[in-house]
């Protein structure tokens, strides 16, 4: 497309908009005049969503209602989950009282009405939020993970903290500078945790996914920093509000200034415990930082220090490593999470819940489901990563295309290769995803075009090298998002594209083996991710009870990775 092209598109883009808010505008005057005679606002809902995407009438019909029958349901969860619930009703108490955009139509509406959340779903457009689940239902040989209740009550709740705060708070760029000039006593309780990311894309939204779970559990809202694109993949997870945080807002490490280090923060601490023993008072600590560029600080983890944090109003999370499996080790919040995720799977959740890809991404996952996926019975999912690049690539390209294929066999997922054993109707696809074209090429060789054992290879690209930019994500996001709804899938070690997929599709994987003393494969112990160069012990001098213990001692559901040093959850 040309420049003049690209002009055309974005005029006619304008162009739709404009037509589009101004049909809005005149649906609006219609239905208030007829919610003005008829004072229904079943009615008026149910005449407005004929106008509706199918796809957004579908997602509110699916999510739990701001009226959901929460009082009958809180007496089946465990007293630590409705703990949590209860300090996020509170919070939500707490905040600015969301106020409905539509108001004018009718004096009475109050709160966050249907109708917000009907108009918001409809210029919100997310059909993966309905479609996604349904794809994964349908898979014929996984078994499917359900969300526990428990977690759907605390989201719901979750995203109505979050919405009170974005609409009662106003700019939050400006709130945020009142604060720190202490110019903010407007009575808004919100607090704030401000989630930067860097690497790939697989570190971006695990740590993104890790600190929305430390969100929920301390009552902060989650802002997330635009610059890691995520924003741009997936979609909005909170009906009526917005995660993304304001570009020109004072991120951590452009105004280091302005955030207090963990160092200082620590310093503070002890200096305050030194002279006041156990009854220590924070100074005047405005806005924290809890990180190290890499995770968690590892003092994050100590119950004075996350009591601490909770008198903080704005606290920001940078680094690229996936902690949330060290979240189960805080004490404050180790029961609730137990309780929440009895089967310990909470990326799985958080994955399904919060990260659902864009309709543009969505849409090319589609092309690849309703396409070549559909021409199998079975679907097979391979992940290669070299983490040493081109070069290890061409020193390992055939080791590792024998281990893949060993494993394959292995595992019972292929017959061998021109070696047909009992006759049988069903078709398999191998689904690659790699930067390099290496395992295709041995893969065909092996099961070439019309074999008997109808085996067929795909794979979607082969760049070669590892590039960045929103274009690049959006190709990785299909790849992954394909993987993930595969029957059964191999990954490569120590690569969070790999958590992602088997992540988000709820599968034990089999993990490659590179290492020439070692088997092809190795059968993962969990779903969930490493945790990669976690802290083993306790380092709380404020706390004697947990101090220098061995954390997966006193935490029996973390073990040590079986891939890198690190840990994950085991159930």
């Amino acid at each position: 497309m040309d420049m003049h092209d690209s002009g055309r598109a974005s005029g006619m883009k304008c162009y739709e908009l404009i037509i589009n808010r101004a049909v809005l505008s005149l649906l609006l005057l219609y239905f208030g005049f007829m919610f003005s005679r008829t004072g229904d606002l079943d009615e008026m809902i149910q005449h407005f969503r004929k106008y509706l995407s199918p796809a957004s009438a579908e997602a509110d019909a699916h999510r739990v209602k701001d009226d959901y029958p929460l009082k009958n349901l809180d007496l089946a969860l465990d007293p630590e989950v409705h703990q949590l619930l209860d300090m996020l009703k509170n919070a939500s108490r707490e905040a600015p009282p969301s106020v409905s955009d539509y108001q004018h139509i009718h004096p009475n509406s109050k709160g966050y009405t249907r109708l917000d959340r009907a108009l918001w779903d409809s210029e919100n457009s997310c059909k993966s939020r309905v479609e996604l689940p349904e794809r994964y239902e349908r898979r014929k040989h996984v078994e499917n993970i359900e969300a526990p209740m428990g977690f759907k009550i605390l989201m719901e709740q979750y995203e109505k903290l979050h919405r009170n705060c974005i609409r009662g708070s106003g700019n939050l760029t400006s709130l945020f500078f009142r604060h720190q000039s202490g110019d903010d006593d407007d009575g808004n309780g919100c607090k704030f945790l401000v989630a930067e990311a860097g690497n790939g894309l697989g570190n971006r939204v695990l740590w993104m996914v890790s600190t929305l779970l430390y969100a929920v559990l301390a009552g902060r809202v989650i802002l997330i920093d635009p610059r890691s694109l995520i924003p741009s993949l997936m979609c909005e997870p909170f009906s009526g509000s917005s995660w993304v945080a304001p570009s020109e807002f004072p991120f951590a490490d452009l105004r280091p200034d302005l955030w207090v280090s963990p160092d200082e923060f620590v310093a503070g601490i002890d200096a305050a415990a030194a002279k006041n023993g156990s009854n220590i008072t924070l100074p005047s600590f405005k806005a924290v930082r809890g990180d190290d560029s890499w995770g968690p600080t590892s003092r994050f983890y100590c119950p004075m220090e996350q009591h601490l944090y909770s008198r903080v109003k704005w606290v920001t999370l940078g680094g690229c490593l996936y902690f949330l499996p060290e979240l189960f080790a805080i004490p404050t919040f180790k029961l609730a999470l137990e309780a929440t995720f009895k089967n310990r799977v909470p990326l799985t959740h958080l994955l399904r819940s919060a990260m659902l890809p864009r309709d543009s991404v969505w849409n090319k996952v589609k092309d690849v489901l309703d396409g070549p996926f559909t021409q199998a019975d079975e679907l097979i999912g391979v992940h290669v990563r070299y983490r040493g690049g081109y070069v290890q690539y061409q020193n390992l390209n055939a080791h590792v295309n024998h281990k893949v294929h060993q494993c394959l066999l292995a595992g019972g997922l292929l017959r061998p290769g021109h070696h047909p054993l009992t006759f049988t109707n069903s078709s398999t696809l191998i689904f690659i995803s790699s930067l390099y074209p290496g395992l295709h090429d041995e893969l065909v060789k092996l099961y070439p075009r019309g074999n008997e054992d109808r085996v067929n290879i795909l794979q979607l690209s082969s760049e070669g090298e590892q590039y960045s930019g929103l274009q690049i994500d959006e190709g990785a996001l299909v790849e992954i998002l394909s993987l993930s709804l595969c029957d059964a899938v191999l990954i490569s070690p120590m690569s969070t594209y790999s958590t992602l997929a088997h992540a988000y599709g709820g599968m034990t994987p089999w993990i490659i083996n590179f290492q020439d003393d070692q088997g092809p494969c190795t059968r993962a112990q969990a779903l969930d991710g490493c945790y990669q160069g976690a802290g083993v012990f306790y380092v709380c001098p404020l706390d004697p009870a947990v101090d220098k213990q061995p954390i997966m001692k006193l935490v029996p559901s973390l073990k040590p990775c079986q891939d890198s040093s690190g840990v994950q959850l085991v159930h």
